[in-house]
């Protein structure tokens, strides 16, 4: 489980075109936050 699906799931409630643009922006800021944490635990 990612700790992205809370976000996921909300922007499922959202109008769908402003829901894509956002999960773009959180999928490319959820990407680097994980690569960080990955980074921090190695």
């Amino acid at each position: 489980m990612s700790r992205l699906d809370g976000g996921v799931w909300i922007l499922m409630c959202l109008p769908e075109q402003e829901a894509d643009a956002r999960l773009r922006k959180l999928s490319k800021l959820g990407i680097e936050v994980e690569q960080q944490l990955q980074k921090m635990q190695l």
